[in-house]
């Protein structure tokens, strides 16, 4: 999976969180410096960026953090940095796992400007309620696409206080956007039904 996906050859590479595998099925314990090294091989000139997951607190935040920082993946923890491309700046939010909730995440999202584009990386989709209309694109993760996508019923749970609508793909609603991925690893049970794993390369032509 790394390596496909660093032919594509990113301009900036951004992690949604979970890490380490928490279950007692499904590929047993890979230390969180193994994961650090791999994910580290795509390339991004703009740089590497990484919030964490709920799986990530369980196991133990420090050790996520300085296995990311070691590999060169800087961890954005409710906090900001700007990427310039093409003579353009845009801002880069991190906010983690929506059961981490600080006073700091919401300050974020409320100071944004509606006339500079920013990137929200969050590892829940939860926070899209947060997020106000402008020339945003907010990133999200946890939801697995739902992991489990019934012929004729759908999805019966995200594991999320989102609603189902926000579990998966690009969700455009209230003059704002959202893209949730349906990550590549499992939760409570390692099986996927309708839902395949993925990685996903955006393009992004403008934010406005």
């Amino acid at each position: 999976m790394i390596d496909e996906a660093a032919t594509y050859n990113p301009d900036v590479v951004l992690f949604g969180g979970d890490y380490v595998n928490m279950q007692p099925l499904g590929g047993g314990r890979i230390t969180p410096d193994a994961i650090a090294f791999e994910l580290a091989r795509i390339p991004a000139p703009l740089g590497r960026f990484a919030v964490l997951g709920n799986h990530d607190y369980v196991y133990g935040e420090r050790s996520i953090v300085e296995a990311l920082s070691k590999h060169n993946i800087f961890v954005l923890d409710h906090d900001r940095t700007v990427l310039k491309f093409q003579n353009q700046n845009v801002d880069l939010i991190g906010i983690p796992d929506g059961d981490v909730q600080r006073t700091r995440g919401y300050d974020l999202l409320r100071k944004l400007s509606s006339d500079r584009p920013a990137i929200v990386l969050a590892h829940d989709p939860v926070w899209f309620a947060s997020l106000p209309a402008g020339p945003f694109l907010m990133l999200a993760g946890h939801t697995h696409g739902g992991q489990i996508r019934l012929p004729g019923i759908g999805i019966i749970r995200n594991g999320s206080r989102a609603p189902l609508s926000w579990s998966h793909g690009l969700i455009d609603a209230f003059g704002k956007k959202l893209f949730v991925t349906s990550g590549i690893g499992t939760s409570l049970i390692p099986i996927r039904i309708g839902v395949p794993p993925e990685f996903a390369l955006l393009t992004i032509n403008g934010m406005s």
